[in-house]
């Protein structure tokens, strides 16, 4: 199986190489791809004109997960159109389809355990003494909406107050995520790509705060006592109000249960939730849910096997070919033409059937249909074996 991933963030990483591990080819061209796998099929990612093309071409496209969130899926109820050429959804965690389900997205969303990072069993705190906190982050053009800016800021101070040696992780310069400095207070900036760099300031935190996102998932993947704010806010950036469709029949569904609400003595709260492992662990089994489970994966992208089946396939490398012949590479034209008629062919009735022709006297012909077999596949013992007999016969 042909299987062409678009990263974002090297949140795809763990997935091609578990799917190239077990035999599926990692291609970089939609037309010729048995399946595309995008991150998001929101229009301004950029990413589903990769999928339209092979939808386009015979094959199929999914999405992996865009992020950790427990919110992750709800995207599309309201607030992202949902593309109609998606043949399904993997996620992290069966929570991930029972939002989908309630609200009724229409494509089927498939648990596939957490793909991000390694699993850890949770780790109940006797101390806080080490906090990291993770500030909301501004795009990748470095703006944040005021109201996450005032966000991090309430956050922060409440934080600060709190007995506790802090360090802050931003993403940006420290001013663009709406926090000061302050004495006695570490700062670290942190980059996306680097998952090595987010898991060991997170190992070594003794309690982790972060909103509704990828980090905070991360750390309780990792075991690490998490305190989460805004973990049921899913809105358009620009306003908070904003919100899907249907949010109240999966509000308190994805709602983390050791939330830094206003009010909320965030100091008593990390406490409660250094000791618990009972309430998050029911929110991990559905929004962590196991570890990866490539065969589970490789299964869903197979499905009925229809887009894999040779005539198909040959087809769609036909048309590939010949995209290639209009601009003059005929290296790999040659290549997606052996390949659809190899993947058409039986070799093995070939070889035979020069063997007919041999014993009835066609031996150029029979020698002719050989020597396609190994211009086919140079490897192919048989009809090598079968063409050095014939040729010693007709020297003796």
């Amino acid at each position: 199986m042909k299987v062409m991933v678009l990263d974002h963030q090297g949140k795809s990483h763990a997935i091609a190489g578990a799917l190239a591990a077990r035999g599926c080819q990692i291609v970089h061209d939609p037309g010729i791809a048995d399946v595309v796998l995008i991150d998001h099929d929101v229009p301004s990612h950029g990413k589903l004109p990769y999928a339209e093309a092979c939808v386009a071409a015979g094959g199929r496209a999914f999405i992996y997960p865009h992020g950790g969130g427990s919110g992750l899926m709800a995207m599309w109820d309201g607030l992202f159109p949902v593309s109609p050429i998606i043949s399904g959804v993997v996620a992290s965690g069966p929570g991930h389809a029972e939002v989908a389900r309630r609200y009724g997205y229409p494509h089927p969303v498939y648990d596939i355990g957490w793909t991000l990072c390694e699993l850890r069993p949770r780790q109940p705190q006797r101390r806080v003494d080490n906090v990291l906190f993770a500030a909301q982050h501004p795009k990748g053009d470095g703006h944040l909406s005021d109201w996450k800016l005032a966000r991090n800021r309430d956050i922060f101070d409440r934080l600060t107050a709190a007995p506790v040696q802090l360090t802050v992780r931003h993403i940006h310069p420290l001013e663009a995520n709406g926090i000061p400095q302050v004495a006695g207070v570490e700062y670290t900036e942190g980059r996306f790509d680097d998952l090595a760099g987010q898991l060991a300031q997170i190992d070594a935190a003794d309690v982790v705060v972060s909103d509704r996102s990828t980090f905070s998932s991360l750390a309780i993947a990792r075991g690490v006592t998490t305190i989460m704010f805004d973990s049921t806010v899913i809105a358009k950036d620009l306003d908070r109000d904003h919100t899907t469709d249907h949010i109240g029949l999966y509000r308190e569904y994805i709602r983390y249960p050791f939330e830094a609400e206003n009010g909320v003595d965030i100091w008593e709260l990390m406490n409660a939730a250094a000791q618990d492992e009972e309430l998050v662990g029911d929110w991990r089994a559905r929004f962590i849910g196991g570890a990866f489970d490539v065969d589970a994966l490789v299964d869903v992208l197979v499905g009925d096997g229809e887009h894999l089946a040779p005539t198909r396939r040959a087809t769609r490398l036909h048309a590939a070919a010949l995209a290639r012949v209009a601009r003059n590479d005929q290296e790999a034209a040659a290549a997606l033409l052996t390949e659809a008629i190899s993947g058409c062919l039986d070799l093995e009735l070939l070889n035979d059937l020069a063997v007919v022709w041999w014993s009835q006297g066609r031996s150029d012909d029979a020698r002719a249909l050989l020597h396609a077999c190994l211009a086919l596949d140079p490897s192919y013992a048989a009809a090598l074996d079968n063409l050095v007999a014939i040729s010693a016969a007709q020297a003796a």
